[in-house]
């Protein structure tokens, strides 16, 4: 995130939005207040939990199926670490 230190979170957020069609404005609204990030603050502002916060955040807003994709894949994946086939 360095790159971005300087920018806003609302900045960063309007831009990661276009590249996700699945975009969830809803979920990150309400991951947003839940960690009370203030998008006027700057990256370089926060503290390095709260930029983790914010990074999660957006992920989460950008591509929760994706993620609970992963997650079901990797689960099948130790599945079958498991199982002799």
């Amino acid at each position: 995130m360095d790159f971005y230190a300087n920018r806003r979170l609302r900045a960063i957020t309007d831009v990661t939005r276009r590249f996700y069609p699945q975009w969830d404005e809803e979920k990150y609204r309400h991951d947003r207040k839940l960690f009370a990030l203030d998008e006027d603050k700057k990256i370089s502002q926060l503290p390095a939990g709260m930029r983790v916060k914010y990074m999660l955040v957006l992920a989460l807003g950008a591509a929760l199926y994706a993620l609970l994709t992963w997650l079901s894949f990797r689960k099948a994946a130790a599945h079958f670490e498991k199982v002799d086939l």
